[in-house]
Parts: C-alpha cells; structure tokens; sequence
C-alpha cells in the first residue's frame, strides 16, 4: 500500500511540472487527506466499547497520520531539484501511538490545579513529613515536646523482599493518613500505607499494574482528587494485533493469575479534534 500511494503523488508533481491542470483539479475536489480527516473527525464524541471498532478507528488514524506525512514531505520537497527522489527518501517507517481533603497548612507541594493534588517525594501530614528516599518511606516529626524538630520517626522499606529492589519508586501522596506510593519495575507498583498518630508507619496493601507503560520524569502517575485516587495508563495500540490491555494483581500473587484491568470498557473519543 505505502509504495501505490508513493506512486500516485509521484506522478501527480510529475504534472505539476508540466500543466497547472492537476492544481485546477485539486481544487474542486477532496483529496485523500482531506477525506481520511473528514473520516477521523466524525469520530468525535463517539464511544466505543468492542475491540474491533478500536481496531478500525486506529487504522483511520494511521492512514490519517501517514497522509499527512506524506503531505508535508511533498510541501517539503516542491523546490527540490528533483521533487520524487527527496520524496522517496525522505519517507520512513514510524510506530503511531496514537480537590483533596488535605489541610491548606499542609500543603506544600506546587500544585498545577487547585484542588488536585499531585504526587511528590515530600509530603506532609500534620506535625510530620513524610520523605521517599532511595525506595524508603521516612516519617520525620516537626515538633517534640513543644520545641521545633527534624526527627525521624520512623522508616519502611517500600519492598517487602528482594524482589522489589529494582523498583524505581517515583511519588507518594498522602490524605487523612493514609499514603500511597507509586514505583515502576516489574510493572507499576501501587502500594498503601498508614500513618498513626505516633507517627509509626504502616504496610497496608500491595498491587501490580501489568502494561506498557513507564513512569519516568516527564509524566505524572497518580493525582488525587478529593478521596479518588486517580492514575495514568499509556497503551501502546496496534490495528494489525491483538490489544494488550494491562492487568493487575495483588503484590504477592504470582504473574499467571493476574486480572484484567479493563473489563466491559468504553473510549470516548475526544469531542473536538482540531487539525
């Protein structure tokens, strides 16, 4: 398919060269990308809820992203001294991928919307900090009898075993005691803790995300929106396969019985798309 359409437009700025005629035509008709846009678009506020009409909206997608690849290599190459060969090698093979409750005193995280809080390596409950630190949770007291004071209470391990020491543990955030912490290695790794009045940390829950994605520095993983604890997934789609949806499991189960993470889902495509 990718060579009969390399074809076509070859032979179109052929003609370009040589007769205004193929710009007359173009003008009064819809052109493939404009036809593969108008199909995309109607799209919009659709929802989908079976995993072959998935598969046929990515491909329009794909067809609609190489298209336009296509289109801007053609722009690219019009004063090209020779346009079809720029064309040629310029074309490429590409992968398309297509409020909390917490105190206003405690809040100290810069937030990027009011009323969301985000994950971070420091937060604070009250009269103690709670610091993620090289995959170990410290809780520090901020006063002691009285007096100000930067005293550690107490530590976890996030990893109960070995297993987990090649987890890179990313954020934590925290809400009425309870305290959630976010790593990536063998999956993403959820795990819940609590924190008494003391001060003393404690191992609560423990799950794994089965997927794709990775967690790194320039994404977030977790928000928490009033009592809602909410997180992100990247899926990585391929019209051609079977789709990968992630799964999960508790902490100690083996991999074999992990659960589907999505069942009887729905997508909405967004309501707008804009060019």
């Amino acid at each position: 398919m990718r060579i009969k359409r390399l074809s076509l437009h070859v032979i179109c700025l052929f003609g370009l060269l040589l007769t205004t005629s193929c710009a007359q035509f173009s003008a009064t008709q819809v052109s493939p990308l404009q036809q593969a846009w108008q199909e995309v678009r109607s799209f919009s506020g659709s929802v989908i809820d079976n995993e072959d009409a998935l598969k046929q909206k990515i491909a329009s997608l794909k067809h609609l992203s190489q298209l336009r690849e296509l289109a801007q290599r053609e722009a690219d190459c019009a004063s090209h001294a020779n346009p079809a060969q720029c064309i040629k090698e310029g074309l490429r093979e590409r992968i398309f991928v297509t409020g909390s409750r917490i105190s206003d005193s405690d809040l100290i995280t810069n937030n990027q919307e009011a009323g969301i809080d985000e994950g971070g390596i420091v937060k604070k409950l009250g009269n103690y900090l709670l610091v993620l630190r090289n995959g170990t949770l410290y809780s520090i007291a901020l006063r002691e009898g009285g007096r100000d004071s930067l005293q550690v209470v107490d530590m976890l391990l996030a990893a109960e075993d070995d297993s987990g020491r090649g987890v890179w543990y990313d954020e934590i955030l925290a809400l009425d005691g309870r305290i959630v912490l976010l790593g990536y290695g063998g999956g993403t790794q959820l795990i819940g803790f609590s924190i008494d009045d003391s001060g003393r940390l404690h191992r609560r829950w423990h799950y794994t995300l089965n997927g794709n994605d990775y967690f790194s520095d320039n994404n977030y993983g977790m928000r928490l929106l009033g009592d809602r604890l909410i997180f992100q997934q990247t899926l990585s789609i391929d019209s051609s396969a079977d789709i990968a949806w992630p799964e999960w499991r508790r902490g100690n189960e083996p991999l074999q019985l992990a659960r589907p993470l999505l069942e009887n889902y729905q997508i909405l495509f967004p309501g707008l798309m804009s060019d």
